[in-house]
């Protein structure tokens, strides 16, 4: 995925974990971990992990890219090519995702 824009890199991750949540319902957040405290989960890679295995990236990219396209959805679409694409997605997510408190 090194050829992928920042934007384009979050749809393709978002997209991936969407299918990897259908084929997979048992890693989904909340799930994963009542089926590690209850059963036998060893052998359940997170999506991060079997991502970061399948591309060859950090674990912790996969989970910013993740992040950024469940925030951002198609609205990366609109920002492709852009400034935005060029290093501020993260400013752009922040401001995407709702404030606590």
């Amino acid at each position: 995925m090194s050829h992928l824009t920042p934007a384009q890199e979050a749809l393709a991750i978002s997209r991936r974990k969407e299918i990897y949540e259908l084929l997979h319902p048992e890693t989904k957040a909340g799930t994963a971990g009542a089926n590690a405290r209850w059963n036998d989960a060893s052998d359940n890679l997170s999506f991060a992990s079997a991502t970061s295995e399948a591309t060859g990236k950090d674990k912790r990219t996969v989970e910013r890219a993740a992040a950024r396209g469940e925030a951002l959805g198609d609205d990366l679409k609109a920002v492709e090519g852009t400034s935005l694409d060029k290093g501020e997605l993260e400013a752009l997510e922040k401001k995407a995702r709702p404030t606590v408190g």
